[in-house]
């Protein structure tokens, strides 16, 4: 299982750097940013460490987190935001999920699909 949700992470260790900088502008820890968002302490700290995780779990830290900033009068850190998560499934019928963050995402995932469906062997 925790495979699975490492898969569906995409790229961990930014979520991990961006969730610990952002906790520690606010000040906050693992257990008062459980109580506030409704993550489970343990999902937090495993994102912090770099293991699985599910993208819900993320997306709900990030919007408490935005929403505490705003309280606090503090900016959201600059930095990529738009993620774009696929599942790819190769002509064997195996399948991989990607997940591509950063300005002009979705075009990057566009022009990769396109590039695997002209030549699935390659990418």
């Amino acid at each position: 299982m925790a495979r699975r949700h490492a898969e569906q992470s995409g790229v961990m260790g930014v979520d991990a750097d961006r969730l610990r900088a952002r906790m520690d502008r606010l000040g906050i820890s693992d257990s008062e940013l459980a109580r506030e968002s409704g993550v489970n302490r343990d999902t937090i700290a495993a994102i912090k460490r770099g293991q699985g995780f599910r993208r819900s779990s993320l997306t709900k830290l990030e919007a408490k987190l935005s929403e505490l900033e705003e309280e606090a009068g503090i900016g959201t850190p600059a930095g990529p935001t738009e993620v774009v998560e696929f599942v790819y499934e190769f002509p064997d019928g195996s399948k991989a999920t990607f997940a591509v963050r950063g300005p002009g995402a979705e075009d990057k995932v566009a022009r990769l699909l396109d590039r695997l469906r002209k030549n699935p062997s390659n990418g």
